[in-house]
């Protein structure tokens, strides 16, 4: 995360961008999102207090550039996750599995990517692309499903909402709730946890695609 700072207070020249939200991302692990602000982002990269506008006129657009890499990271790695599965349906759980370990090892990314300042999407319309690129990514799967059987047929959107609110609901748990807290109490590891939430829902999908099926079987009989 922060290869592009040679070391604390200090940056590559002709890379004070990158710089800049390396040392945002150290600021926001260090203390949470309402710990950044430009001066202190300047201050950790070793920077004049103005440095930060010739590329970020605001403190959001500083949250929005680090959003766009989280996306586009994230995405990486959901690609990559698909890989390893064979059909929709394992390919829906790598992707599941790989977006609560990306929150677990990007929290300050993961932390950024959804902040309610930056919901207006017209003003940062690259945050907009890039979460519709990652979007896109489970969209396809979703549909990919549905052609094999495993997901019912239908419009593909609640779907697609389902899962990602089943995955992103136990990242943020893990990440900044009682999961969080209190998950050394528990007898599972985070990527058990992981396991067993991403194969429950699979299999309510495919459930819920093979009562389809009978329900059209009966109908048609």
């Amino acid at each position: 995360m922060l290869d592009a700072m040679e070391k604390e207070g200090s940056y590559h020249h002709g890379d004070l961008r990158a710089a800049l939200i390396a040392a945002s991302l150290q600021l926001i692990e260090e203390g949470g999102v309402q710990a950044l602000s430009l001066r202190k982002a300047a201050k950790k990269a070793g920077v004049s207090p103005g440095a930060p506008y010739h590329h970020f006129a605001s403190r959001s657009a500083l949250l929005a550039a680090i959003g766009v890499d989280g996306f586009v990271l994230l995405r990486r790695e959901m690609e990559r996750a698909r890989e390893e599965g064979t059909t929709a349906a394992e390919k829906m759980g790598c992707c599941g599995r790989a977006y609560v370990r990306f929150a677990r090892t990007h929290p300050a990314y993961f932390r950024v990517m959804f902040r309610p300042e930056l919901a207006d999407l017209h003003e940062f319309p690259e945050l907009e692309a890039g979460g519709s690129s990652a979007f896109e990514l489970l969209v396809q799967t979703v549909r990919e499903g549905q052609s094999e059987g495993n997901i019912p047929e239908g419009d593909s959107d609640a779907y697609v909402l389902l899962a990602w609110s089943v995955t992103h609901g136990l990242s943020s748990l893990i990440l900044d709730g009682p999961l969080g807290a209190d998950f050394d109490k528990l007898d599972v590891r985070e990527d058990q946890l992981a396991d067993l939430v991403v194969g429950a829902l699979s299999k309510l999908f495919q459930g819920a695609a093979e009562a389809q099926r009978r329900g059209v079987q009966l109908t048609e009989g």
